[in-house]
């Protein structure tokens, strides 16, 4: 089961999110999407997620879907960290 296939608000926003902007999502993206253009994911949402464990920072700002790196190499996982540069 990916992000967002459950029965939870917040984790349906944030697959949203995830199926527009692809496997790793910058704070900005949800910050724009808030602004009126898209799913409009909140801080607070992306903070929830992150406590419970369904998102995992991997950048001061740049977040994926926990489940999601954990099925990745470790080289998948180190080729994962310039994607949230820029």
């Amino acid at each position: 089961m990916k992000l967002g296939d459950g029965n939870d608000q917040d984790g349906r926003l944030a697959g949203q999110l995830f199926d527009r902007g692809g496997p790793v999502i910058h704070v900005r993206d949800a910050d724009a999407d808030a602004a009126g253009v898209g799913v409009g994911v909140g801080r607070g949402v992306l903070q929830r997620l992150v406590e419970r464990g369904e998102l995992t920072r991997i950048a001061t700002r740049a977040l994926i879907d926990t489940k999601m790196l954990a099925a990745q190499s470790a080289w998948g996982q180190f080729r994962l960290g310039p994607s949230v540069s820029g």
